[in-house]
């Protein structure tokens, strides 16, 4: 990341400004924004903000206090080393390590999906269903990453039996850390494996099955953005061809696995909605079958429940 004052230019790297040079906060920003715009970076402004707070250990709002507040050179090359990262199209959530879900701050590394706000629309969801049952369900959350729909379910349903599994060992590590470091004495039982065959065979059937699968298409793919295709894990993503792989597995399975009247919610591309509702109708295991919005008004949830 280069910084100048000059008007012509703003190529003068950071390490070559004088000494006498003054960068303050609100000029730091402005002309990251700026270096983040020409990179076709979106929100640039925010981005250049939010790693500024992180250098400094703030929060975002502290820099409109301290806008005229004069940087250290120790902090103008951290500052330096964040933005170069950011340049380059590395997401801003690994960059930082934290992604906000459901007002909480979640660990997230390259190993696991950054959590989509999209996806608290079926956290909402779930936990609607879960208060309708007359009695606290078990719940199932398939292909859990970072674990947020597990954790935030385990804070807003206590006397809830939650259950996650994933395929990465990896993403599960880092589920149990949030787990520990959000919800304190955590109860939630992690399993690693693929799918359905991560649980043991003695585990009782749910109430509740929930999963954000990996329903990306090879098509889509080639289209990802740079942060996304770059830097999440495919493995995460990637829903075979058709991006259905993931989503046809559960829906051929999850019946073993749920009680009758039980609820199955799944997240998916929009396209995928008709396709998948047409899969659970002709299993002849569901009913009430239908889909749901997300903010920005696309299907984007199914949910079916148990004959």
């Amino acid at each position: 990341m280069l910084f100048s004052k000059q008007k012509l230019s703003k190529t003068v790297a950071v390490n070559n400004l004088m000494p006498e040079e003054q960068w303050t906060i609100s000029k730091l920003t402005k002309i990251t924004a700026d270096f983040f715009s020409q990179k076709n970076i979106e929100n640039p402004k925010l981005d250049a903000e939010l790693l500024l707070a992180h250098v400094l250990g703030l929060k975002r709002i502290d820099l409109y206090m301290k806008y005229d507040l004069p940087l250290s050179q120790s902090e103008i090359s951290a500052y330096r080393k964040v933005v170069k990262r950011r340049s380059l199209r590395e997401p801003l959530q690994y960059i930082v390590g934290l992604q906000e879900f459901y007002s909480a701050p979640f660990f997230v590394t390259p190993d696991v999906l950054i959590p989509r706000p999209e996806t608290e629309v079926l956290v909402e969801r779930v936990i609607m269903r879960a208060k309708e049952m007359p009695s606290p369900p078990g719940i199932l959350d398939l292909c859990t990453g970072s674990g947020v729909i597990a954790v935030t379910l385990e804070r807003e349903l206590p006397k809830s039996k939650i259950s996650a599994s994933d395929i990465s060992s990896k993403a599960i590590d880092i589920a149990v850390k949030n787990a520990r470091t959000i919800s304190g004495n955590s109860k939630i039982s992690f399993f690693e494996g693929d799918i359905f065959k991560a649980l043991p065979d003695n585990i009782p059937p749910f109430n509740i099955i929930v999963s954000n699968p990996p329903y990306v298409s090879s098509e889509e793919y080639k289209q990802l953005q740079p942060e996304i295709s770059q830097y999440e894990p495919k493995i995460a993503l990637y829903g075979g061809d058709s991006g259905m792989d993931i989503i046809m597995n559960i829906i051929m399975n999850a019946h073993n696995y749920i009680v009758s009247g039980g609820v199955l919610m799944l997240e998916m591309a929009p396209a995928q909605i008709d396709p998948a509702g047409s899969l659970l109708k002709n299993s002849n295991f569901w009913k009430d079958i239908c889909y749901f919005k997300d903010y920005s008004g696309k299907p984007r949830f199914l949910e079916a429940f148990r004959i």
